[in-house]
C-alpha cells in the first residue's frame, strides 16, 4: 500500500487506547483480501496473518463481521484471506514457527497487535524491542505492529513513542492515530505520519 505499507519492512501504527489501531490494520487486511483501496490508496492483493498476543480468535473474527457488515461483503470473503494465530511468547522465541507460517500460507503481511507484548512484555527494554524489531526483519512480508501509548505520559511527544528510542528508530513507516472528537455520535480519528 503505497506511502503506508511497505514489503518487507516495519509500519508502527500506534496511539491512545480505543482509537481504532487494531481495526484500523484490520480494515487495511481486509482492503488487501478484497482488491479494494485503501483511503484512496491501491493495495497490492495479499493475505494477512493477525499475530494476536492479547485476545481471542473470537474477538478477531468478530471484528471482522463489523467490517465485513459495514462494507457489505460476505463474511467468507474475508476468512479465507485473513487469519488469526496466537504466538505463545515473545515474537523471537515464535520466529522460525511464524517465518514457515508465512512462507507456506503465502502471507504478504503480518499484523503484530501488540508490540509491548510481542516484545516480551516490557516496551522499555532495549534488548527485547530490538530483538522483536530484528526477528521482524527475518519474516518474508510486509509487517504492521500496533503499539499503546501509555495513559499516564507528560506530554504529547513522550506519549508519542513510548518505551525505547527503538520504537521510535527501527519502523520505516510511522503512524499516530489521535481521537480528535465526536461527531454524530462516532469519533473522528487522525492519522498522523511520523516518519517516512
Amino acid at each position: 500500500v503505497e506511502h503506508f505499507l511497505e514489503a518487507g519492512s516495519p509500519t508502527l501504527i500506534h496511539g491512545d487506547g480505543s482509537t481504532g489501531k487494531s481495526y484500523l490494520t484490520l480494515y487495511l487486511a481486509v482492503c488487501a483480501a478484497l482488491g479494494r483501496d485503501f483511503f484512496g490508496k491501491k493495495t497490492t492483493p495479499f493475505k494477512t496473518l493477525y499475530l494476536d498476543f492479547e485476545a481471542t480468535s473470537m474477538k478477531l473474527k468478530n471484528r471482522m463481521h463489523r467490517v465485513a457488515n459495514g462494507l457489505g461483503v460476505p463474511f467468507a470473503d474475508l476468512a479465507q484471506n485473513i487469519h488469526w494465530y496466537k504466538p505463545d511468547g515473545s515474537l523471537v522465541n515464535e520466529q522460525e514457527i511464524i517465518a514457515r507460517m508465512v512462507e507456506d500460507g503465502g502471507y504478504g503481511a503480518i499484523i503484530v497487535d501488540a508490540g509491548a507484548s510481542a516484545s516480551g512484555g516490557s516496551p522499555l527494554d532495549e534488548q527485547a524491542v530490538l530483538k522483536m524489531f530484528t526477528t521482524l526483519d527475518h519474516i518474508p512480508c510486509a509487517k504492521l505492529v500496533i503499539h499503546h501509548e501509555p495513559k499516564d505520559a507528560s506530554s504529547a511527544d513522550d506519549k508519542a513513542y513510548y518505551g525505547t528510542t527503538f520504537w521510535r528508530n527501527a519502523p520505516r513507516l510511522a503512524w499516530r492515530l489521535k481521537r480528535l472528537e465526536k461527531s454524530g455520535g462516532k469519533s473522528v480519528i487522525q492519522a498522523i505520519h511520523h516518519k517516512a
